[in-house]
Order: C-alpha cells, then sequence, then structure tokens
C-alpha cells in the first residue's frame, strides 16, 4: 500500500503551487510484512482435449509478502518532484490437484495427480504523487521478476518470466483511523520461458499481457502502526512453444486470487 503523505498543501491550481510545498514536507517510509492465502487457478489448452482444456490445476498455497516504500521529493532546478518507490518480495508455497490427460502418442489418457508449488515474485516500483490527501492518485511504472517451480509427479518445470507494467493507485484517507486503497495495472511479459532440465526441454513462451487488481482497507491504530486486509487479483498466460528435443509446451492460463492480512511500521 501507499501510505498517506504529510504534505502542507495550499493550492491545487498549478504545479507550481503543489510542488514547493512538497519539497519542504517530510518523506515517509513504510514496511510492512503481510500473510495469507493465494487460490491458484492454473490451465493448460489443447484441441484435442474435451472442452479444449488438456488439464486444470486448482489449490490454495500459503503466501507471505514483504513490502517497503518511500516517499521522497527529487528536486531538480526549481522542479520538486514528489515520487513513490516500493520494493516487494512475495513467496507462495502449496499443493494443486491436478485433473486432466496425460498424452501417449494420440491418445489422450485422464489423470489426477498432486502438484507441488513453489512462486517467487519481486518488484520494484516508482511513481509520481500527482495529487494530495484525502486522496492520493499515483501514476507508477513496476517491474516483476516471477518464477513458478512446478513440481509435477514425472519431473519438475520451472517457469519464468519478467515483465514492465503501467499502473495507477489511489489511496483515500477516510478519516484519521481508516485508509483505502486501489490499484490496477497492465503489464507485457518479457523473457517468459519454461525449463525441465531432466529431459533436457527448454522453450520460449511468448510475450503476453498480465492484468493485476488490488483492493486494500487499513486501520491506524497511531501514527506508526496500521493493520490491513488486502484482496489481489492477477491474470495472464503463456503461449504455445515450439518443438523441442521432442516436447512441446501448451498454450495456458493462470488466475490467482489472494486475501492477505498486513502489518504496517510508517516512520
Amino acid at each position: 500500500m501507499i501510505p498517506s503523505s504529510q504534505g502542507c498543501y495550499k493550492s491545487l491550481l498549478t504545479l507550481s503551487a503543489i510542488f514547493p510545498c512538497l519539497a519542504h514536507s517530510q518523506p515517509l517510509a513504510q514496511i510492512s510484512i503481510a500473510t495469507g492465502i493465494l487460490q491458484q487457478d492454473y490451465r493448460e489448452f489443447s484441441a484435442s482435449a474435451p472442452n479444449g482444456i488438456f488439464n486444470q490445476e486448482t489449490g490454495n498455497l500459503n503466501t507471505w509478502q514483504i513490502q517497503a516504500n518511500y516517499l521522497p521529493t527529487l528536486s531538480i532546478s526549481k522542479l520538486n518532484l514528489p515520487l513513490y518507490l516500493q520494493g516487494q518480495y512475495r513467496h507462495s508455497n502449496g499443493n494443486t490437484q491436478y485433473d486432466g490427460s496425460l498424452q501417449q502418442g494420440q491418445m489422450l489418457i485422464p489423470f489426477e495427480s498432486t502438484t507441488k508449488n513453489n512462486l517467487q515474485d519481486i518488484q520494484a516500483s516508482i511513481g509520481l504523487r500527482l495529487t494530495p490527501q484525502p486522496v492520493q492518485v499515483v501514476p507508477f511504472v513496476a517491474y516483476v521478476d516471477h518464477t513458478w517451480k512446478r513440481g509435477l509427479s514425472q519431473y519438475q518445470e520451472t517457469f519464468s518470466h519478467k515483465s514492465l507494467a503501467l499502473g495507477v493507485s489511489t489511496t483515500w484517507q477516510i478519516n484519521a483511523k481508516w485508509e483505502a486503497l486501489g490499484l490496477f495495472s497492465v503489464g507485457q511479459m518479457q523473457s517468459a520461458q519454461i525449463n525441465v532440465p531432466q529431459v533436457s526441454f527448454l522453450a520460449s513462451l511468448g510475450t503476453q499481457i498480465i492484468k493485476t487488481a488490488q483492493a486494500q482497507l487499513a486501520y491506524g491504530f497511531n501514527q506508526h502502526w496500521q493493520l490491513a486486509l488486502s484482496a489481489n487479483y492477477q491474470h495472464y498466460g503463456y503461449g504455445r512453444s515450439t518443438l523441442s528435443n521432442g516436447f512441446i509446451e501448451p498454450e495456458s492460463m493462470t488466475k490467482q486470487r489472494s486475501v492477505l492480512t498486513s502489518l504496517h511500521y510508517i516512520y
């Protein structure tokens, strides 16, 4: 989440009226730790499979996250830019249920199993705080490095991608205690690939779109401590790979929904 700035805004008529005031306000920093549940819904597609779905994996994963926000003001000549900086690390792990098929030659054999999942996301964001309290709007750019280790019964697959996203975050200071946040971003996937060392399979998975949304409500116990509840949604897919060493990775889609409880320290 983005902590609200404690500025001394007097006017919103011109940028020159806003930025000098920000330049004299104290920057805020925030560290937060979160834990919760991530619902994983992964599907692979094939034209030869019933309903076009080759397999589906669903389940709830345990997830935890650490995040740091910093609100400095960058001075360039006579222009003061109120920035928003964020770093985030998230880790999720747990089992999902594999319900689908195995392909042997031209035949599809029904198959059910348990998949082990280990997901890691590292994100860095930079934005510009356009408006002050009570409603603060922040357009931002985010870079994400994602890794998913998918442990099947036969072998382990590692999916990975990097992405660059554009988004906007809005924080509403409802009153002295309550604060609400909404966030939406759209990104372009880069360097997506699958790696299966056991069968020497390494292939590119294309450049797909990633959509992310978040809603959060936070309660402030005092000027330093907040407790928050957030709901998050992410949607992305991987493209079909080319033939490599006798294997092809089908087109897939992932939907992730998570609910997190977080503790924030603001200073």
